[in-house]
C-alpha cells in the first residue's frame, strides 16, 4: 500500500514537471511573438499554462481531425505502416525497401517539416513592428509560410483562427509520424544486434604483411555497413524527433494561445503624471493588461500622437505603489489596431 502512495505522489510530481515545462515554454514563446518579456508572469501561472496547453491541444485535435481528414489520411498511413510493420514480422525482402522509405522520410523531415513547422519561431514583438516585417534570416526561404500564419495571427476572426489551428495539429501529426518511425528504427536496430556474427577464424601458421592485415579487417566490416549506416540515419531521426516534439508547445504558444487580453482603464495617485506622453489631446487611448506581478504591471497601449494620424503603439511598466486604480471594461483583440 505504501509503495503505491509512492508511486502516486510520484507520478504527480513528474506530471506537475511536465506541465510546468510545457507552460513555461508556451508562455515564453508568446511572449516572445509579442514582445512583452518586460515583467515575468507569476510561478504558479507555468502550471496553468501547462494545464491549458494539454486541454486545449486535445481540442484542437477532436475539432481538425473530422474537419480536415483527408489532409491527415497521409500522416496516418505512415503511422499505420511502421506500426503494422513492427508488430508482424516482415519478409527479409522488403527490408531494403524499408531502409530506403526511412532514409527518404528522415530526409523529408530534416529539410521540410522542421524548417515549415519550425518557421513560426521567427515572429518576433509583433506588437510593436510592423505586421507585415521580413522574417528571421533562417526564415526568409519560407516567406510565403510566415507572411500567412502572420496574417492569421494579426487578423485574427474565427476562420483565420482555425487555419492556425490546424497548422498546429499538422505540426502535432508530424512530430507523432517522426516519433514512431524511431521506435520502428530503434526495434529494426535490436534485431540486427541479436544477429549471430560468424566466428574469426585465426590462422597462426604464418605471419601476414600489415597491408594486408589491414584490407583483411577491412573487408570484414564491409558486411556491417548498412547497420553503421542505418546507426546514423537512427541518430538523424532522433534529432527530427527531438525537434518536433518540442516544436509543439512553442508552436502552441505562437499560434493557438489566446490574444484576447482585458481592456483596462488605469488612475494613477501621482498628479501631472501621463500613462502615454506625445498623446493627442481629445484621442482616444486603448489600454490592454498584458501582464502582472507583485511589484509591477505591464500594459499595452494603443493611441495617436501628437501631429500624426497613425496609430502608434507602447508598452508600458507601472510600478503598483504608483496606480491608484484598475477597472477591467471586458476583453479585446490585442492586434485589434494592428
Amino acid at each position: 500500500m505504501i509503495e503505491k502512495v509512492k508511486n502516486f505522489f510520484a507520478a504527480m510530481a513528474s506530471t506537475a514537471v511536465l506541465l510546468y515545462a510545457v507552460g513555461y515554454m508556451a508562455e515564453y514563446s508568446h511572449a516572445g511573438m509579442l514582445g512583452i518579456s518586460l515583467v515575468d508572469p507569476l510561478r504558479e501561472s507555468y502550471l496553468i499554462a501547462g494545464g491549458t496547453f494539454i486541454l486545449s491541444t486535445l481540442y484542437a485535435l477532436h475539432s481538425t481531425i473530422f474537419s480536415y481528414f483527408l489532409y491527415l489520411v497521409p500522416f496516418l498511413v505512415l503511422i499505420a505502416v511502421f506500426l503494422l510493420y513492427e508488430a508482424a514480422d516482415p519478409p527479409k525482402g522488403i527490408s531494403k525497401l524499408y531502409a530506403a522509405g526511412v532514409f527518404l522520410l528522415t530526409l523529408v523531415l530534416l529539410f521540410v517539416a522542421i524548417p515549415v513547422f519550425t518557421s513560426p519561431f521567427g515572429f518576433r514583438d509583433l506588437l510593436l513592428t510592423d505586421a507585415q516585417a521580413e522574417p528571421g534570416f533562417l526564415f526568409k526561404h519560407l516567406k510565403p509560410v510566415t507572411s500567412e500564419l502572420r496574417t492569421w495571427i494579426v487578423n485574427g476572426g474565427l476562420v483565420n483562427r482555425q487555419k492556425l489551428v490546424f497548422f498546429y495539429v499538422l505540426s502535432i501529426f508530424s512530430a507523432v509520424v517522426s516519433v514512431v518511425m524511431l521506435y520502428s528504427m530503434a526495434r529494426r536496430w535490436k534485431r540486427w544486434k541479436r544477429v549471430e556474427t560468424e566466428p574469426r577464424s585465426v590462422d597462426n601458421t604464418e605471419s601476414v604483411s600489415w597491408p594486408r592485415s589491414l584490407a583483411a579487417r577491412l573487408l570484414k566490416r564491409v558486411p556491417g555497413l548498412p547497420r553503421y549506416g542505418f546507426g546514423l540515419l537512427a541518430v538523424l531521426a532522433m534529432v527530427a524527433a527531438a525537434v518536433q516534439v518540442v516544436s509543439i508547445p512553442v508552436n502552441y504558444g505562437i499560434l493557438v494561445k489566446s490574444n484576447d487580453y482585458p481592456v483596462v482603464e488605469v488612475a494613477v495617485q501621482k498628479q501631472g503624471f501621463e500613462l502615454v506622453e506625445n498623446r493627442a489631446p481629445g484621442t482616444e487611448c486603448k489600454l490592454w493588461l498584458l501582464r502582472e506581478d507583485e511589484d509591477e504591471i505591464l500594459l499595452y497601449a494603443a493611441f495617436y500622437p501628437k501631429g500624426s494620424e497613425t496609430q502608434a503603439y507602447k508598452l508600458l511598466t507601472l510600478k503598483k505603489g504608483l496606480v491608484e486604480k484598475i477597472e477591467i471594461s471586458g476583453n479585446g483583440f490585442i492586434f485589434e489596431y494592428k
